[in-house]
């Protein structure tokens, strides 16, 4: 069995694919050393491998409170991270599953601020 996780180096990923390695999987990493995702044409290292599944963990992310200061940047760079990696899926792997997981930090952040009443609502 073959997995790409795109992520690999952060800390969700270091674990998954320790774990993978672990059960018996062949494990491919993506991360801005390997095949930055901000360029689809850095993820041609991987056409020719049969993915039997793909973890997206990527996202663009800095230390601090950058994101808090920087949220329309952080957004737009993790959807063409996002963009990036679904096209290299539909084209380039379609028989291999999806597993995405992403945050909302930025997001979310943004809408308590801007809207205190929608974190009250929401809340279980």
């Amino acid at each position: 069995m073959k997995a790409l996780v795109t992520g690999a180096t952060g800390f969700l990923g270091n674990h998954l694919c320790r774990e993978l390695r672990e059960i018996g999987y062949a494990v491919h990493i993506s991360n801005t050393q390997t095949a930055s995702l901000s360029d689809i044409k850095n993820l041609d290292v991987y056409k020719d491998i049969d993915f039997d599944i793909i973890f997206h963990l990527a996202a663009v992310t800095k230390a601090g409170d950058w994101c808090v200061h920087n949220p329309g940047t952080q957004w737009i760079e993790n959807q063409i991270i996002n963009t990036n990696i679904l096209k290299f899926w539909k084209e380039c792997q379609p028989s291999a599953r999806m597993v995405c997981i992403g945050t909302t930090k930025t997001t979310w952040f943004r809408v308590a601020v801007c809207n205190p009443l929608y974190s009250l609502r929401t809340r279980v």
